[in-house]
């Protein structure tokens, strides 16, 4: 689902950048800039014009020319700017477990893994699963390493993130030990949120992947 948002949301911004330069075509046309008898400028403008009918002539049925200029392209390109805005929104209601893999720090002879994790609207803490080379369910499949909660205190704006007017605790600091990085060391660290409420699916958290588990750091014999 969150692959056809981007995809949609994507076809939308080439879309956009389309109708744009129709309409700078147009505008420095129309203020005798560039002229359609060089057949570059009347290509451009016959190609720009064409893909863009479909959506553009219900536009210039029904609104007046500003200027003697068509401003169908613009109202349009404000049509589809509101629209990406929706998908935006649309998705993140689609995707209620969110969360953020901020970084691996080794503190007092220890490595950890630092971020925040949620699930949107609830203001419950909820675990957090490390694994190791891939996610749970993936391809490839990914090994479960350890696992803790993400219920320390955030600033505000993972609040806002969460939609957690009440200011849960959200944030995150799991340790990574020893004997489990002897055996996952340089293979990809993904995070999964567990979700809270039964009907909601856990879900792999943003930057997963991106950082490499570390190889372990035991600490010096005594002396």
């Amino acid at each position: 689902m969150c692959a056809l948002f981007s995809a949609i949301d994507f076809a939308l911004e080439i879309y956009i950048w389309v109708l744009l330069a129709l309409a700078v075509v147009w505008w420095l046309i129309g203020f005798n800039v560039i002229s359609t008898s060089n057949k570059i400028v009347a290509n451009i403008e016959s190609f720009l014009a064409t893909i863009t009918a479909p959506a553009r002539l219900p536009f210039q049925y029904v609104l007046p020319e500003v200027g003697g200029q068509d401003i169908s392209p613009c109202v349009l390109i404000l049509a589809m700017v509101a629209a990406r805005h929706a998908i935006v929104l649309t998705a993140s209601a689609a995707i209620p477990i969110i969360g953020v893999i901020d970084n691996i720090q080794y503190i007092g002879g220890r490595y950890y893994v630092f971020g925040w994790a949620c699930e949107r609207g609830n203001r419950a803490s909820i675990d957090v699963h490390i694994y190791s080379g891939g996610a749970a369910g993936g391809k490839p499949l990914g090994t479960f390493v350890t696992a803790g909660k993400a219920g320390l205190d955030n600033e505000p704006a993972v609040d806002r993130e969460c939609q957690d007017a009440n200011g849960g605790k959200h944030r995150f600091k799991i340790e990574l030990p020893n004997q489990f990085l002897q055996t996952f060391q340089r293979k990809s660290l993904f995070a999964h949120g567990i979700a809270v409420d039964g009907n909601v699916k856990n879900a792999v958290i943003s930057q997963s992947g991106k950082f490499q588990l570390p190889s372990p750091k035991w600490p010096p014999d005594p002396r």
